[in-house]
């Protein structure tokens, strides 16, 4: 007996399909070219010498003055740039001056405080939500989709004020407290990636006499690694361009993104120093998301497949 194979029927493109792509297409690459267009000039542009810079700056294949011994000077004043800025330290007003390496060394501490918080807090809301049933668990649903419906400006005064009276403003007890919220975009991602994993396999844990945190630690997180490897790097990438955390909470402790805002301040009649700032910090951003674009893709659509 012969299973009849279903048939399946391929629409024909009108012209009308054919044309809409063709503009959407044609956008998309414009909108394409003009970002690499501007992230060629600021590179080529970061090698010119300031002078032939400001008398043409669109003449980015000029490099009159440009020698092998002065190749890498905008880049030398990037690294020997340091920012001046009043501390509290102990209570007490000092002046402190601080270099390009000792912020990177706060962007890396902020970012692991960050990486660790996001992948703690977020996977154990989510998989609490999707997993059990208990009185006010919808309130908990809505609160997550609120708390993104507010802008985070206007939660600014509040926070502030808030970090303020429990005194820990300007250490990093605010990185912690900001970037351990149990809501938002990442409790609906865990969400709906733990919804579509069957229960049996906790039940079946239960039976090997694990308890519910065990069962959650050794069954379900494990397979939220995707997941939780593209929202490490994500957490990493947002906050290494992170700048207002530094202006408001870390004024002791600035980091890179903070001190090119300095340094552009600083530098506004010597843009090819400025370029040369921007290349160095976006270069670490751009060879994450190129080495885990795949990861980072796939991972959002998994959390978005619901069972």
């Amino acid at each position: 007996m012969k299973i009849a194979k279903p048939q399946y029927k391929i629409k024909k493109l009108t012209r009308g399909d054919i044309a809409f792509a063709a503009i959407v297409l044609t956008l998309m690459i414009l909108f394409a070219a003009s970002y690499l267009f501007m992230f060629i000039w600021v590179i080529l542009n970061s090698f010119r010498v300031i002078a032939n810079y400001n008398a043409e700056p669109m003449a980015i294949f000029n490099f009159e003055g440009v020698s092998l011994s002065n190749l890498f000077d905008n880049y030398k004043q990037v690294f020997e740039y340091t920012v001046k800025f009043t501390a509290y330290v102990g209570g007490k007003r000092q002046h402190v001056t601080i270099g390009l390496i000792d912020m990177f060394g706060n962007s890396l501490t902020q970012i692991v405080i960050a990486v660790a918080c996001g992948l703690v807090f977020p996977p154990a809301v989510g998989y609490v939500i999707s997993k059990y049933n208990f009185k006010g668990k919808r309130l908990i649903e809505l609160a997550v989709v609120m708390t993104m419906c507010i802008p985070t400006i206007g939660t600014t005064a509040s926070v502030l004020t808030f970090y303020d009276k429990l005194g820990i403003m300007n250490t990093w007890w605010t990185v912690v407290l900001s970037r351990s919220g149990g809501l938002g975009f990442g409790v609906l991602l865990y969400g709906n990636y733990f919804a579509s994993i069957p229960k049996e396999y906790v039940e079946s844990a239960k039976l090997d006499g694990a308890g519910n945190l065990c069962a959650y630690l050794s069954i379900m997180l494990p397979q939220a690694l995707p997941i939780l490897t593209a929202q490490g790097i994500l957490t990493v990438i947002t906050n290494w361009n992170d700048y207002m955390t530094s202006f408001l909470y870390l004024k002791n402790n600035p980091t890179v993104a903070y001190g090119i805002n300095a340094l552009s301040n600083q530098f506004s009649n010597a843009y090819p120093v400025v370029f040369a700032a921007l290349f160095m910090t976006s270069a670490v951003t751009l060879l994450l998301f190129a080495c885990f674009n795949k990861k980072i893709m796939s991972s959002m659509s998994a959390g978005g497949i619901k069972g």
